[in-house]
């Protein structure tokens, strides 16, 4: 391994320059896709941007398409992105697997308190039965969509227990699971019981 310049190290053997993969801690041969090392430190800058395109123009004049390098051009894009999104929002983390994967930055980011919510909702094994009562509630108030994670979770749970139950869950257990504030659940205990009065009315009209 030689070093020939601040942001550029090669190996010797094949020439090929190393790219540091952050997201899995990987040092990866941009010439033969081999994981050489890894990181231990992540003190190393990331590259400027014309550092880049340099590499990039150099890639371009080899006859042979470097896969390992585009994959990773992909890669530092949306890295880049991400963290210009985040940047000074501490509430905010990002899902770097799931967006390398899908290339979108759809359910990707997502603030600390939904992500706990989501885990209670996993723990507590509701994933299934509100999905369904999300997929119902999509027909008849598509505004749900627009809804954060939190809320449109938080309101299928107070629709399920309508229907499962005839009543609204406990205020302060729901609070909890679904990291929301006490003004937020009053104002998705007002739409749930609309819906599930329209759910019902629907039930009615079929069963005619």
């Amino acid at each position: 391994m030689k070093y020939r310049d601040h942001d550029h190290i090669y190996l010797d053997e094949c020439n090929g320059q190393l790219i540091w993969d952050y997201v899995r801690g990987d040092i990866i041969c941009s010439s033969t896709g081999e994981v050489v090392d890894r990181i231990y430190s992540y003190e190393r800058p990331m590259p400027k941007e014309e550092t880049l395109e340099k590499i990039m123009l150099e890639l371009k004049k080899r006859p042979k398409t470097n896969t390992v390098y585009s994959k990773y051009k992909v890669h530092m894009k949306f890295y880049i992105e991400a963290e210009k999104i985040v940047k000074n929002k501490p509430w905010l983390t990002v899902d770097y697997e799931k967006l390398f994967e899908q290339k979108k930055f759809v359910k990707t980011i997502n603030s600390t308190s939904t992500i706990r919510a989501l885990e209670n909702i996993k723990k507590l094994g509701l994933e299934k039965e509100l999905k369904n009562i999300i997929n119902l509630v999509k027909n008849i108030d598509p505004s749900i969509l627009s809804r954060t994670e939190r809320s449109k979770n938080a309101l299928a749970y107070i629709i399920l227990h309508l229907i499962k139950y005839k009543t609204t869950p406990d205020v302060k257990e729901t609070i909890k699971i679904f990291n929301i504030s006490l003004t937020t659940y009053r104002r998705l205990e007002k739409i749930a019981k609309k819906i599930y009065m329209k759910i019902i009315t629907i039930e009615a009209v079929v069963k005619r």
